[in-house]
């Protein structure tokens, strides 16, 4: 049985293992996620030794190692390399242990399911860590390079400054863990009163109530992210196109019922 993980300082709400072993099951593959939490002090380097001898084949990288995790390696894809950060982790052909990054594809097959338009937008992204980094990318890829940011870990950030930045044409996309919405009083009172889009990278939906305030079209959340990027990693993983054989609406109808559960 092929075994992978997730690592990360907190995983154990994360429904990977439900999108992983889901695909697993369905397609009859013999393998096993897991996820693992790290602290800080862990050293990454005992993750790799298990890739190169074979106890794992391939693992997921989540917050906060994304950055820190590649002096370990001994490659970067070009994504991973130019992004500064990598979320997927597998030997290559020539047997070396190579960081990828799949979170910038799934955002990009995210924002083009939702047909979200980015022309003529004031893009702002809250957050400066591997996500971000990510979406950044994936941003200018797309041809839209003028990107202003809003780091919530620095020193001197301010949601009223970020609040009062806000207008008809802003486009957010929060790349934290922080559900500002739901948290931020001010926050919430401009998307509901503005033609603003926000796109969530969480992937845990609004309240009921929230959501009910704020037009369609105007709010998206990281459901879609979250399931594009694991069916890239499997790809990778695997050498080979598995995911094109998923049953996507299967998969969805599953996660809501874990979700709701």
């Amino acid at each position: 049985m092929k075994m992978f993980n997730l690592i990360g300082g907190n995983t154990t709400n994360s429904l990977s293992p439900y999108i992983y072993n889901f695909i697993f099951n369905s397609l009859e593959i013999s393998a096993k996620y897991n996820t693992v939490n790290i602290d800080r002090a862990f050293n990454c380097n005992k993750i790799i030794k298990k890739i190169r001898l074979g106890f794992l084949e391939g693992i997921n990288v989540t917050n906060p190692y994304k950055i820190s995790i590649m002096k370990d390696l001994d490659i970067l894809d070009s994504a991973a390399k130019n992004i500064g950060a990598t979320n997927c982790i597998a030997l290559n052909q020539n047997n070396q242990v190579c960081g990828y990054n799949t979170d910038w594809v799934g955002f990009t097959q995210m924002v083009t399911n939702y047909k979200i338009n980015f022309k003529n937008k004031k893009i702002k992204i809250i957050g400066y860590g591997g996500a971000a980094f990510a979406v950044k990318y994936a941003l200018e890829n797309m041809g839209f390079s003028k990107i202003e940011f809003y780091n919530r870990k620095k020193i001197g950030f301010d949601v009223l400054d970020l609040a009062k930045s806000l207008d008809e044409q802003s486009l957010v996309i929060n790349a934290t863990p922080y559900h500002f919405i739901e948290n931020d009083l001010l926050i919430f009172d401009k998307i509901k009163t503005m033609e603003l889009v926000w796109i969530d990278l969480l992937y845990t939906k609004l309240s009921t109530e929230k959501e009910k305030e704020i037009e369609k079209n105007r709010y998206f959340y990281g459901l879609d992210m979250l399931i594009y990027q694991a069916l890239a990693s499997i790809d990778i993983w695997f050498r080979k196109n598995i995911s094109k054989n998923v049953d996507l609406n299967g998969l969805k109808l599953y996660l809501k019922e874990v979700i709701d559960a």
